[in-house]
């Protein structure tokens, strides 16, 4: 760098610390500290910094500059010089900036008020004195809640002193005092509130109201002057509050706002100073920063941001006259540069690779081309001495609890990580749907039932909260579950407890309107809940929850008549006071320590030392090393963190408390209270019953996807609009389609709308909501064109999507429509069965002469899909549900294209699909229901449904003794030298213990092999070759 170009900020010593502070709150990057990092030293250097960047930008600038620039420094030495090294007023620095201020014309004098968050200007006038004050940090809230910057004026207000009321020593003495008072101690009336416990607390973390200056202050100068017009200048301020692991946050530094106003007021203000003026050095002394970085060899990201900082404020000032300050700037930023242009450069040389290409004229690829594979040699010389596979293998079924005994309360295991934890959980809520009220009916003496529900309902509810997030059908049934388990809890504590009787159960019957439901028995359970919840007995009931300390709550009640709730109250109290008491005596002697220290303080005076130079004797007075100036920091220190009394000063909040404290409340589902968090135009909740209007819909096409015309998205829009109109919105889509029924958002909106159960009716379980499709009218139109459009897509597999909203509508319709409908219901069921089945066995065989990898992907992915949506065609209840799976090909399909499922489906990546996660969960449901049915039809009754699902898989089957039940889902059957397993819950299909046509979990799962193969299937069938 040119050496007429040194500036003195060069000389400025500095720690990386105090750059770093430098750093943070000039150029206020978007990474900053999560703590507070104002230091004495970190405030001195900023100033000492501000101070050399003005001296040097004065010395560059014209003489009118020069003139501005020096009434500035002179500002900010009277601001440096009043402080202490505590970042205080100090009264002797104070009272000799009074003096300077009589003695110089024009004489100006700014303050940092620290302890209340506010600045103030003295200026010296032709006969009076100026006073300003305004407040420095904004509050957090609006530091963190405004978008943009934050829009201040300063100063907030201005009075006018005389000289001759000014210059009177009583009334500087009294404002010195006053001013370093507001400077040292805190009110606790301007710190911001916060309620804990109960109780309204000052919140030390924020920034403090600054009205004991800009209010009390002000007041006390206009009884002995005038207010006076305020000249604000308007600044757009950047606020930034970051807080991590820290009890104070970092905010940006009010000296640093300080130090700006008065500058900007100063240029703006005087004769010969401009706006631009201040913009100017504001340039000015970021590049002064920036070279100071350079120096300090700071990190690229540091100097690049300051760079930055530079060309966007010089962009700002636009056309501007040249002048040596601009050449100096222009000289810092280009040095910078280049010193980023050298460190990039020894990054890339540092990395760089050497290339030897002179070994490659001596590289012989012959010796690298013949391999050498001696484990490979060895395996194919074993081929020959291979010995026969055994006839059978030991097999172990992986446990799963499956059948619940019915007079024992059943357990759920939580782990996340278990397979079946589906099945277990369909498990636990068949055995209370099917078993709690008989079990209730057994136990309702017992004081420890009540005990065992809670358990039940509290690890049932971790374990299928976890599962079920996401699946919105399974989610409903786990608030199905649990409200029949809490019914159940609240008879037996009613019976063991008749004050409850007293209050009202505090569950809001509406948030059951949001649940899915698909079967007709589900219904009528969340009827008989939701009247149980509705307690009609006409009786006024107080309230359990909201009754908080009042006389009648229930806590209250409970407390006067439990002695041992009453000692708990004792000793909570009793314990409180011992520890209150020496709270007391701590603060004591902290007070006292404090008054001491303080004291010490005011009798004390400052140490000088006599320093000699060119033969002239003078005292100094160092701050950093002056016992007296130590000693405010030292009380400071001083730390008492105060006690807080356990429990409300209310008699009644206390015994309500207390009862809290002794029974903890459980877990909490309110936040799971809806079944899903839908989209906008599916929601429809107890709030907004009917969903959003058609005109809502209108003024929403803005949010139209780009794949779906402006028509069709209106008309799905609209479609759920109407709890009592769905059907007929359904009806006239079949009838004149304007949605397109193949597309996933279609059938996502169509399983919304017949499974939300709507508001309660009280007459009827199918609600409002569903009760059209009762009507036979109604419900043999809705047949008759399901038929039509199912006949329309049956040549067409890639109409797959369209077929499954079609099967779970007639699923759906079977549960809702009058039984002379069934039989014709059954047979559209039957029909789409047929279809899917054919389209499945086609994609199969398609597949075999597939080549291309993704294509072959693809159409397995279809398979599954398909393959879901033969399985939706099983989903009824009762006689119908029985009645299909005694129907041996009915049940062969059904047993095929589970083995398909489990062999060819990818589960994490269905799981993911909003649609096909749904149909898995249905496939899961209805495999579980249908185990208990199909066991008892292939070991009992002798149905040949699984020789016929297992013969289609593996034409070489061919069953030689019976199939016999080994677990709960696993049957087996012994083939010549074969061992046939088969899961009729899960659909794996094993032989000797290994899949047929996938290899085994271990083998996929394997790091090499998805290296080689990705998330393809092998194909693979069994064999009676030896093995080793």
């Amino acid at each position: 760098m040119d050496e007429s170009h040194l500036t003195p900020v060069q000389a400025l010593s500095c720690t990386n610390d105090q750059l770093d502070y430098l750093f943070h709150h000039l150029i206020l990057p978007s990474k900053l500290p999560g703590h507070n990092d104002t230091l004495a030293s970190n405030e001195e250097f900023l100033i000492d910094f501000v101070i050399q960047s003005l001296t040097r930008f004065g010395e560059l600038s014209g003489e009118d500059d020069n003139v501005v620039t020096n009434h500035c420094i002179s500002l900010l030495e009277n601001t440096q010089d009043a402080r202490d090294s505590n970042l205080y007023l100090d009264s002797r620095s104070v009272q000799n900036s009074f003096k300077r201020l009589s003695e110089q014309a024009d004489a100006a004098s700014m303050y940092h008020i620290t302890e209340q968050n506010a600045g103030l200007i003295i200026q010296r006038l032709e006969s009076s004195y100026s006073f300003e004050t305004f407040e420095l940090s904004p509050t957090n809230r609006a530091a963190m809640a405004t978008k943009g910057r934050l829009i201040r004026e300063f100063p907030a207000t201005a009075t006018e002193v005389y000289a001759k009321d000014f210059n009177n020593s009583c009334f500087q003495e009294v404002l010195v005092k006053a001013l370093v008072k507001m400077s040292r101690q805190a009110v606790a009336e301007m710190q911001p509130k916060v309620r804990k416990a109960q109780q309204m607390h000052n919140e030390d973390r924020d920034t403090t109201d600054p009205r004991i200056v800009t209010e009390l202050l002000t007041s006390f100068l206009r009884g002995a002057g005038t207010p006076t017009e305020i000249k604000a200048v308007q600044k757009r301020t950047r606020e930034e509050v970051s807080w991590n692991n820290s009890r104070d946050a970092w905010t940006r530094s009010p000296l640093w706002l300080l130090l700006r106003v008065g500058l900007q007021l100063t240029m703006v203000r005087h004769p010969r100073g401009s706006q631009e003026l201040y913009k100017r050095f504001m340039v000015f002394m970021i590049a002064q920063a920036l070279q100071l970085a350079c120096e300090k060899s700071s990190s690229s990201e540091v100097i690049h941001l300051m760079m930055a900082k530079i060309s966007g404020r010089l962009c700002k000032l636009g056309d501007i006259e040249d002048g040596p300050w601009l050449h100096v700037i222009k000289d810092i930023v280009s040095s910078a540069s280049r010193n980023l242009k050298e460190r990039w450069i020894n990054i890339q040389q540092r990395h760089e690779q050497p290339l030897d290409l002179g070994v490659l004229a001596e590289f012989k690829f012959e010796d690298h081309t013949d391999f050498s594979l001696p484990e490979l040699d060895t395996f194919l010389a074993t081929i020959p001495h291979r010995q026969q596979l055994s006839a059978t293998k030991e097999f172990k079924a992986k446990p799963i609890a499956l059948a619940l005994d019915p007079f024992t309360l059943p357990g759920v295991n939580g782990s996340v990580n278990n397979d079946n934890i589906s099945f277990e959980l369909a498990a636990v809520e068949a055995w209370v749907e099917n078993n709690l009220s008989t079990w209730l009916e057994h136990h309702l003496d017992s004081d420890q039932s009540c005990h065992g529900l809670n358990t039940l309902l509290e690890h049932y509810h971790i374990s299928a909260e976890r599962w079920y997030t996401g699946r919105p059908e399974r989610m409903s049934k786990m608030l199905l579950t649990i409200g029949e388990i809490w019914v159940a809890i609240d008879k037996m504590a009613v019976y063991h407890n008749p004050l409850m009787l007293k209050y009202r159960n505090e569950i809001p019957r509406e948030v059951f309107s949001d649940l899915l439901v698909h079967s007709n028995k589900d219904m009528e359970r969340l009827h008989r809940l939701e009247e149980y919840l509705d307690d009609s007995s006409g009786k006024l009931k107080l309230s359990a929850l909201l009754s908080y300390g009042q006389r009648l709550s229930f806590a209250v009640e409970y407390f006067r008549k439990s002695p041992k709730l009453q000692e708990k109250k004792y000793q909570i109290e009793r314990s409180a006071q011992i520890d209150r008491d020496k709270k007391l005596q701590q603060f004591r002697k902290l007070k006292s320590k404090y008054d001491d220290i303080m004291k010490k303080y005011a009798d004390m005076q400052c140490e000088k030392v006599l320093q000699v130079e060119h033969d002239v004797e003078y005292y100094v007075h160092t701050k950093s090393k002056c016992a007296r100036c130590a000693l405010p920091a030292k009380a400071k220190k001083l730390k008492f963190s105060p006690h807080e009394w356990p429990l409300p000063a209310d008699e009644l909040e206390a015994q309500t408390n207390t009862f809290l404290y002794t029974f903890k409340p459980t877990t909490e589902i309110s936040k799971r209270c809806t079944a899903h968090a839908l989209q906008r135009f599916m929601s429809r909740t107890w709030l907004c019953e009917n969903g959003e209007t058609p005109n809502q819909a209108i003024a929403s096409q803005s949010e139209c996807p780009e794949y779906m015309s402006l028509g069709e998205f209106k008309a799905l829009a609209v479609l759920p609009y109407g709890y009592r109109l769905q059907w007929m919105n359904i009806l006239t889509q079949l009838a004149m389609p304007t949605v397109d029924f193949n597309k996933p958002e279609t059938a996502l909106f169509l399983l919304q709308m017949m499974l939300q159960a709507g508001p309660f009716d009280e007459d009827e379980p199918t609600r409002h909501a569903h009760t059209r499709p009762t009507e036979v009218k109604f419900g043999s139109q809705i047949l008759k064109y399901l038929n039509e459009n199912v006949s329309r897509v049956q040549e067409n597999w890639e109409s797959y999507t369209s077929l499954c909203s079609f099967t779970c509508l007639a699923t759906r319709l079977l549960a809702l429509a009058d039984k002379s409908l069934s039989t014709q219901i059954l047979e559209l069921i039957e029909k789409c069965r047929e279809i899917s089945y054919k389209w499945v066995m086609h994609l199969l065989c398609k597949v075999q002469d597939i080549e291309h990898r993704t294509q072959r992907e693809e159409f397995l992915e279809a398979a599954v899909h398909i393959a879901l949506v033969c399985i939706e065609t099983f989903n009824s209840e009762g006689d119908h549900f029985e009645q299909v799976l005694a129907d041996e090909q009915q049940a062969a399909i059904l047993l095929e294209i589970s083995i398909i499922v489990h062999n060819r489906a990818d589960f994490q990546q269905l799981q993911g699909d909003a649609l096909y996660g749904i149909m898995l969960d249905r496939y899961k449901i209805t495999m579980h229901r249908s185990l208990p049915i199909l066991v008892n039809e292939i070991t009992s009754k002798r149905s040949s449904c699984l020789d016929i699902a297992i013969k289609r898989r593996w034409p070489d089957f061919a069953r030689e003794g019976e199939w016999s039940l080994i677990s709960d889902h696993w049957v087996t059957e012994i083939t010549g030298n074969l061992q046939v397993h088969v899961s009729l819950l899960t659909g794996q299909f094993l032989v000797n213990g290994s899949p047929v046509s996938r290899l085994p979990q271990k083998y996929e799962t394997h790091q090499e092999y998805q290296k080689l193969f990705g998330s393809a299937t092998m194909e693979v069938m069994p064999s009676n070759l030896p093995v080793f």
